[in-house]
C-alpha cells in the first residue's frame, strides 16, 4: 500500500483484517505487515501479504527495498486532500522503475469518500487512472464502503489452540487449513497465525483467526497476551500422553482467569488417535469424556495424520460459539477481539431476533 501520510492506508487495513474502523491509530514507522486469508474461486485461496508502507518521506527509501517483491500495490490518496493526490501520481512512476523488469499490477484508491470537503476532481482521477490503464475506486474505512465485501463474512471469531507441547496442535492447524500433514513440523515459538473461512449457516461466514501457542513454558508469558481476546479455545492432549492430559485443567483454569469479564467457550480434543490402534492409548475414552463434562464442553477425538475428526473439531467449536451469540451467552463488546462483525451491530442484533423468532415459530407450529 503507498500513499502519503494520513491519508488512511492503515485504517483501511483495519477494517478489511479486523472489521472495524479505529478512531485513533498510530502512524506507521517503516513498512507494517498484515496478513489475511481470500478465497478467490471454489476451492482457490490466496494467502494476501499486505506491506502497510509509511506516508513519510524519511522512510521511502527504506520501503523501496520491498518494491520488487511485490506483485500488486494500491495507490491511496485522500479525496480531501489534493497534495496526496499528486503524492500518488509522482509514486507511480518511482514503483514502476524499482520494480523492473518484473511487473506490478495497480489499483487506484480515493479514501475517505464518506467526507463532504472534497478537493479532488473525480473526472481528473478517473482520467489519470484511465492513462495508467489502472482500476479506479472510491472508499471509506470508517462507513466500509467499498473497502470489503460484506459477502465475505458476516462475523470473526479468534481461537486459541491450548495444550503441552507436541501434543499436535499446530498439526491439526495444518491439515484444517490446508489439508496437509507434515512428519516433522517445527515447534511453535510464541504464537503462530491461521486463517480460515467456515459457513455456519446459509448466508453466515465466519472468518476464524487461530492463535497457535507454544506449549513451553518459557513462552507462557508470551501466549498469555492472546488469552483476553479469545472467544473460543480447542484444549488439546495428546491420547498417548498421559501428563498432557493432566495439565488440561491447569491450560483451562489459566485461561478462564485471565478472560474475565468475557466468555471463552471450549472443545477437548484428544489428539493422535492413529496411536489408539496401535496400542498406545494412555488416556480411557471415559476418563476424558468425564473431564469434559466438568469443563462444560464437548468431547471429541481426532488425528491430523489421518484427518480423522480434525475437521469436525474445529466446526464443533466455531457453531458453538456462532449458538452461544444467537443465545446471548456471547455478547459483542466494544474494545474485545474475540468476537467481531463487518455489519453493524443492530443488523446483527436483528438477524439474530428474527433467527429467534423463526424458531419460536417453528416451536408453535409444532
Amino acid at each position: 500500500m503507498i500513499g502519503g501520510n494520513s491519508v488512511g492506508k492503515s485504517c483501511m487495513l483495519s477494517r478489511y483484517i479486523n472489521g472495524h474502523f479505529p478512531e485513533s491509530i498510530n502512524v506507521t514507522i517503516g513498512v507494517g505487515i498484515s496478513i489475511q486469508i481470500l478465497e478467490v474461486e471454489a476451492g482457490v485461496k490466496v494467502k494476501l501479504q499486505i506491506l502497510d508502507t509509511a506516508g513519510h518521506e524519511l522512510f521511502w527509501k527504506a520501503i523501496c527495498y520491498s518494491l520488487p517483491q511485490s506483485s500488486g500495490c494500491l495507490l491511496v490518496f485522500d479525496l480531501c486532500s489534493y497534495n496526496s493526490f499528486t503524492y500518488v501520481k509522482q509514486r507511480y512512476t518511482e514503483v514502476c522503475d524499482r520494480v523492473r523488469p518484473y511487473t506490478v499490477l495497480f489499483v487506484l484508491v480515493g479514501h475517505k469518500c464518506d467526507r463532504k470537503d472534497q478537493e479532488v476532481n473525480q473526472e481528473e482521477v478517473e482520467e489519470f487512472a484511465s492513462e495508467l490503464g489502472v482500476p479506479y475506486i472510491e472508499a471509506s474505512a470508517r462507513t466500509v464502503l467499498s473497502v470489503m465485501d460484506l459477502t465475505l463474512w458476516q462475523y470473526q471469531f479468534r481461537v486459541i489452540m491450548l495444550g503441552d507441547s507436541t501434543v499436535g496442535k499446530s498439526s491439526m492447524l495444518k491439515r484444517y487449513t490446508e489439508d496437509l500433514f507434515l512428519e516433522c513440523i517445527n515447534q511453535t515459538v510464541g504464537v503462530d497465525f491461521y486463517v480460515h473461512f467456515l459457513e455456519v449457516e446459509p448466508g453466515v461466514r465466519v472468518k476464524l483467526q487461530f492463535w497457535d501457542t507454544a506449549g513451553q513454558e518459557r513462552f507462557r508469558s508470551v501466549t498469555r497476551s492472546y488469552y483476553r481476546n479469545s472467544v473460543g479455545g480447542l484444549l488439546v492432549f495428546d491420547l498417548g500422553n498421559r501428563k498432557s492430559f493432566e495439565n488440561v485443567q491447569q491450560w483451562y483454569a489459566e485461561v478462564c482467569e485471565r478472560v474475565q469479564p468475557y466468555t471463552v467457550l471450549f472443545v477437548l480434543v484428544g489428539h493422535k488417535s492413529d496411536r489408539v490402534k496401535a496400542g498406545e492409548r494412555a488416556v480411557d475414552r471415559t476418563e476424558a469424556e468425564r473431564l469434559a463434562s466438568q469443563l462444560g464442553a464437548p468431547y471429541i477425538e481426532a488425528s491430523a495424520k489421518t484427518g480423522h475428526n480434525v475437521k469436525e473439531a474445529f466446526e464443533l467449536l466455531t457453531r458453538r460459539v456462532y449458538q452461544g451469540i444467537k443465545c446471548g451467552e456471547i455478547q459483542l463488546r466494544d474494545g474485545w477481539d474475540g468476537v467481531k462483525s463487518s455489519a453493524p451491530t443492530a443488523q446483527i442484533l436483528q438477524r439474530i431476533q428474527n433467527s429467534e423468532a423463526a424458531e419460536k415459530n417453528k416451536s408453535c407450529a409444532c
